[in-house]
């Protein structure tokens, strides 16, 4: 049932802001896996930024730049298209941002682990790492 009232939210802020007050009560007492918990889940908007561009807007190509392609947000294609609103991407693009999810995911599993109680965790090993991490640092709201 929890996850029917989940899918019918209409827009994102409001799964998000479903999605954290679960968080908060799942977690009561636990405040160093909700912090970790909320630096994933802020690496996850970042990440769904670029996801976004890469679903929902408009793909081209030029001869000019053989090895790239192009991208355009359709709202800004819409009359005379200014050329500071097109995005290049090349191969090492494409690498970063797979790289980015790949990390995200291993959080995302780690952080898992620590939920469920695996052997891995045992004394806190996982969350003591998955605190470590740069990225999830830069995120983690304060104590």
């Amino acid at each position: 049932m929890a996850a029917d009232v989940f899918l019918s939210l209409q827009n994102q802020s409001a799964k998000s802001a479903a999605s954290d007050a679960a968080a908060t009560t799942v977690l009561r007492d636990r405040d160093d896996e909700l912090r970790v918990l909320r630096a994933i889940l802020a690496i996850a908007k970042t990440n769904e930024k670029e996801r976004n561009k890469l679903t929902h807007w408009t793909w081209g190509e030029s001869p000019h730049i053989p090895d790239a392609l192009l991208l355009v947000d359709p709202r800004a294609s819409i009359g005379e298209l200014n050329r500071s609103d097109i995005y290049v991407y090349k191969a090492q693009d494409f690498r970063t941002i797979i790289e980015a999810n790949d990390r995200l995911c291993g959080f995302g599993l780690q952080f898992n682990f620590i939920l469920n109680g695996h052997v891995a965790n045992r004394d806190g090993g996982l969350l003591k790492k998955l605190m470590a991490e740069q990225e999830i640092q830069q995120r983690l709201p304060p104590a």
